[in-house]
């Protein structure tokens, strides 16, 4: 298998993934394609050397293996998502702006709490040094 089979076999799984996680959240009957379709193209711009589609299977699979020990899978899961969503080198403000997006994207479709407890997480996530993208 070549790693381009690899990627597409893992981009299918990460879309199922994040579909389902979708309509499990949902308080709407929206399918969560167009969300997938904009998370992928984020994470898969040429600019991105760590914070791209791996990195995301990566944090999943560490949150799979905490199993039980989440107390809000759901959110955390959708925080890991999204958390790097918006991603410039060097800026201040990319987990607030992926909060921001996140917030537009979901937020007709998910319950106000949820969606302000994901926030919460993506902002967690800020960075305090450099990222190893150059």
């Amino acid at each position: 298998m070549t790693d381009h089979d690899q990627q597409h076999t893992d981009t299918t799984k990460l879309a199922e993934r994040f579909g389902q996680l979708w309509q499990r959240c949902a308080v709407t009957d929206t399918q969560p394609d167009a969300v997938w379709e904009s998370l992928q193209q984020h994470y898969q711009q040429p600019h991105r050397f760590y914070h791209t589609l791996a990195h995301l299977q990566q944090c999943l699979g560490e949150l799979d293996s905490a199993g039980p020990a989440i107390e809000e899978a759901d959110a955390t899961e959708m925080a890991i998502w999204f958390h790097d969503f918006i991603y410039l080198y060097g800026a201040p403000d990319n987990e607030v702006r992926s909060a921001e997006i996140y917030r537009e994207l979901a937020g007709p479709h998910m319950p106000v709490d949820f969606s302000e407890r994901v926030c919460e997480f993506i902002i967690a996530t800020q960075h305090t040094g450099n990222a190893p993208d150059q």
